[in-house]
């Protein structure tokens, strides 16, 4: 089992200090034991105009610098980087993607940090209508850097990174359709944790896989039992966690009552949107055969008191790994350009081996 410590850090700013060098082309990723940091975004839906009411834009570029004062060596996006070309957001899907990377890829790569970004639902949204559709080779023609080692009909959205003592898995969830086809890649997720192990397992996927208000029910648990074997592998594979968006809030959560492992959900959707409603008893999901054990959601502790017309505090994740340690911090902006770490939570990973 995995020991587990939790603090609680409110309006508090502690520096981070990690080691430097990330996982790019022609960057040498050093010791698998090496400490390091990543970072994790999503749901920026950054577009000129703003999304939503919120001005994406500017919170974005907050975000993104502080990432870099944090000196993270990788970041990772777990999709709706952009607006998608609906309602009143009429600008090409192509140039949404271009000046997307002038928020985010361009300052990371400046600074010696490597971007990995996945699809969401909005990178498939492709006219005025709303129709959903196949939208992947304008993403490749925006990302032509990123590993194109993913499945047929898939590549440049899914696919694995590898650094250090961790494997990164990301799945685009969204090629096969949205809704009730949203899903992912099993037999490749399976065939990648098998032959490409690590002592960590961090997976990104865009939708929740466990539902935890009613906000949408475009989760992957609208096909529970294909839910059920996604997770029931990354339970088997000991994965550490699963990051993903589309709601819009963080919330951290232990998912138990199955596995002796306990694999967490990451729910990062606040960098550039509204905040959503909280969760209550009259709201929550049930997630059986297994409970989804809350641990921290920034609505329900504290955030809903500085909430206006569903605008709360915004924010990332940074996750740092020691050897089999890992921490998660919410890092939440209290104003323009500022950040704390207002939540942080450490777990030893439960492997009982090093991978290599």
């Amino acid at each position: 089992m995995r020991k587990r410590v939790i603090i609680l850090f409110l309006w508090i700013f502690i520096p981070l200090v990690s080691c430097s060098g990330n996982s790019g082309s022609g960057v040498t990723e050093g010791s698998s034991l090496d400490t390091f940091t990543f970072a994790v975004m999503s749901d920026n839906h950054v577009y000129k105009g703003g999304f939503g009411g919120v001005d994406s834009p500017t919170i974005t570029t907050d975000i993104v610098n502080d990432i870099i004062l944090q000196k993270a060596n990788i970041v990772f996006s777990a999709g709706d980087e952009v607006a998608g070309v609906f309602d009143t957001y009429t600008e090409a899907f192509a140039e949404q993607l271009t000046y997307y990377k002038t928020i985010v890829s361009t300052p990371l790569s400046n600074a010696g940090i490597a971007f990995y970004p996945i699809p969401g639902n909005h990178e498939y949204k492709i006219d005025s209508s709303g129709d959903w559709g196949d939208t992947l080779s304008t993403w490749n023609t925006a990302f032509p850097s990123l590993p194109q080692n993913g499945p047929k009909g898939e590549v440049g959205g899914t696919y694995y990174v590898t650094y250090k003592n961790s494997l990164f898995i990301l799945l685009d969830e969204y090629a096969t359709g949205f809704g009730t086809n949203t899903k992912v890649n099993q037999t490749w997720l399976d065939s990648i944790a098998a032959g490409m192990q690590r002592q960590h397992l961090f997976v990104f996927g865009h939708s929740p896989a466990f539902q935890i208000d009613t906000y949408t029910t475009d989760t992957l648990g609208k096909n529970p039992s294909l839910r059920d074997a996604f997770w029931s592998s990354l339970e088997n594979a000991k994965a550490d966690i699963y990051f993903c968006g589309h709601l819009h809030k963080f919330d951290f959560a232990a998912v138990t009552g199955v596995s002796s492992h306990t694999t967490y959900q990451c729910l990062v959707g606040v960098t550039g949107c509204h905040i959503i409603s909280p969760v209550d008893s009259t709201n929550h999901a049930s997630n059986a055969p297994r409970t989804l054990n809350v641990l921290f959601d920034n609505y329900n502790n504290g955030e809903s008191t500085a909430c206006g017309s569903h605008q709360c505090a915004f924010g990332y994740t940074l996750v740092t790994v020691a050897g089999s340690t890992v921490t998660v911090k919410y890092r939440k902006r209290t104003g323009a350009g500022t950040f704390v770490n207002a939540y942080s939570y450490t777990y030893e990973n439960d492997a009982s081996y090093v991978r290599h």
